[in-house]
């Protein structure tokens, strides 16, 4: 009996891990659609476009931008509850980082786990349902750094927990003003949730540019 009582507590911690990263992540995003639609936002959309949302969903352009936006984070959170689960990761006072990445010409999502010692790659699968399962080739060699290598550097980068790092890219590609006149072809998305920090999620977004070509 005593067993059976300590899987239920561990099934319970893991789903509580996963509900605390999860809910801080869509508190997160609340700001995406949780907008006073004021008439100035209103009178800068093509009447006609707005015309055509009320006729087809019910509701103006404005408003079903914001539903998209709920939807685009729920969904997010299945993946991100599903990443976590690859590994039945329980709770403590350990930091995790997730690194997911989307690209246009592979659009369905990729990445990694870092969980104290431990990290694990993954990958959306192909019938882009929300599930994942584990992906072994998303670094090829991660016993040292490829330096042409765009996920291997991030990789190591997050392994090191070298955040300040993280923020010097993303500021020189604000900076770099070749990236306004080329198309995102690959973005990075790394979440950062540490239980015992004041503020327990950190967000990071960046981004590859190059040409795409039809």
């Amino acid at each position: 009996m005593k067993s059976k009582i300590l899987i239920i507590i561990i099934l319970l911690s893991q789903n509580l891990f996963s509900q605390s990263l999860t809910e801080e992540y869509f508190n997160s995003m609340k700001s995406l659609w949780e907008i006073e639609i004021t008439d100035e936002m209103k009178s800068k959309i093509d009447p006609k476009i707005d015309a055509d949302y009320k006729r087809i969903y019910g509701v103006g352009f404005l408003e079903s931008q914001a539903i998209i936006q709920k939807n685009n984070a729920e969904n997010k959170i299945t993946i991100l509850k599903n990443i976590l689960a690859l590994k039945n990761l329980g709770t403590d006072n350990n930091e995790i980082t997730i690194l997911t990445e989307t690209g246009f010409d592979e659009p369905n999502m990729k990445g990694f786990v870092i969980y104290a010692d431990k990290f694990y790659f993954f990958q959306e699968n192909v019938k882009k349902n929300y599930k994942v399962e584990l992906y072994s080739d998303y670094i090829k060699d991660y016993s040292k750094i490829d330096e042409n290598n765009s996920r291997s550097i991030l990789f190591f980068i997050l392994k090191d927990n070298r955040y300040d790092m993280i923020e010097n890219l993303i500021e020189e590609e604000k900076k770099d003003e070749e990236n306004n006149k080329l198309t995102p072809i690959v973005s990075y998305e790394i979440i950062n949730y540490s239980p015992t920090k004041e503020k327990k999620l950190k967000l990071y977004y960046l981004n590859e540019y190059g040409t795409i070509t039809e």
